[in-house]
């Protein structure tokens, strides 16, 4: 016996639908009834998301069965409904066009209870099956689609958008491009003071803001370490300003500490020149930078003071005259022996 549900019975003859409704109602079946072919597809229309099977005869007047099955067809809330066609046994023909049509099955009359029964359990563990599928497909349609959206958090478009194309992973020279690296001056000394959630949040509410800034001023960012920011300018995407736009980040960071550093001040580093730029993992891909103009960046960080952002004397050469600097000196970089460095102060234009 099939799981009880709601039937629609659409015949001309009130002894057909009399003696169907009885037999389905042996089964616990709920049994609509529908008159003709017009009441047939108003009942439909109105009450679609109930009505899991139709019992439709072939012969009625006015609107046919053939006529009403080919109109379900046209409508995308009534097609996956199925349809039991209800017919003499001289009508085989006209059953075989409503088959190609769509319907699912046939019932020949006069009825025997064993063969309705299995005709209406087999049309309903069909439509069972078909919405498994569908749910089935719309949940790998949702995974996926979370999948890109997780992907494309994760790395900049364009390289999203390569390895969506089938590269199994991207790698590439960067002739020339900007380095930013900051540090949250004092943050390691004030974890002490914070739990867990305090700590998260307050990272959250700081980097989320510099995410903001970096997209404000056309910069990549690379990652986040413990209380570090690293992004790039140049990179996926060549840019001749590379240098503009990581100063005009690293000036703007710097004062959006003053909103959201709760005391506390930015290191902030740039450098630029030669990289390589490529992307690592597969389950879980990051797209990273490395080369000496990488770690150097790093060290104008380290070797730099809170509040103030250092660059060496290669960015500030191709920076041009739209900032201000002051020079700092001569500073013993660790890997890089003496090296001049700047103070990058604000833009002038």
């Amino acid at each position: 016996m099939s799981e009880p549900a709601t039937l629609l019975i659409v015949d001309d003859d009130p002894a057909i639908r009399k003696s169907l409704r009885r037999l389905l109602r042996l089964d616990g079946h709920a049994v609509i009834e529908a008159a003709s072919g017009v009441e047939g597809l108003e009942r439909l229309r109105a009450q679609r998301e109930d009505v899991s099977l139709v019992l439709l005869d072939l012969f009625m007047p006015a609107l046919g069965g053939y006529e009403v099955l080919c109109r379900m067809q046209a409508e995308p809330g009534l097609r996956d409904i199925p349809v039991l066609m209800i017919s003499g046994a001289g009508d085989r023909d006209a059953v075989a066009h409503c088959i190609e049509e769509g319907a699912t099955d046939f019932l020949l009359k006069p009825f025997d209870l064993g063969i309705l029964r299995a005709r209406v359990r087999a049309c309903l563990e069909r439509k069972r099956r078909r919405n498994l599928e569908e749910r089935y497909m719309r949940h790998l349609e949702e995974e996926d689609q979370k999948s890109e959206r997780l992907i494309l958090s994760m790395l900049p478009p364009a390289v999203a958008e390569r390895l969506r194309a089938g590269e199994t992973y991207v790698a590439e020279d960067v002739a020339n491009a900007s380095v930013l690296f900051a540090d949250l001056a004092g943050f390691t000394a004030r974890t002490a003071e914070m739990s867990a959630q305090e700590l998260v949040r307050y990272l959250d509410q700081v980097f989320s803001r510099f995410d903001d800034l970096a997209r404000e001023h056309g910069v990549e960012k690379i990652k986040t370490l413990g209380d570090g920011y690293v992004a790039a300018a140049g990179v996926p995407i060549a840019a001749s300003d590379h240098c503009r736009r990581a100063a005009n980040l690293a000036l703007a960071m710097v004062s959006a500490m003053d909103e959201v550093g709760d005391g506390l001040a930015l290191r902030v580093g740039l450098h630029c020149g030669p990289l390589v730029a490529g992307t690592l993992g597969r389950t879980r891909p990051a797209y990273d930078i490395w080369g000496a103009t990488v770690n150097l960046a790093s060290r104008m960080e380290s070797t730099g003071e809170a509040g103030r952002v250092q660059i060496t004397e290669e960015f500030r050469q191709a920076l041009g005259d739209d900032f201000e600097v002051e020079e700092r000196g001569v500073v013993d970089v660790p890997g890089f022996g003496e090296r001049r460095t700047h103070w990058l102060l604000r833009r002038t234009s």
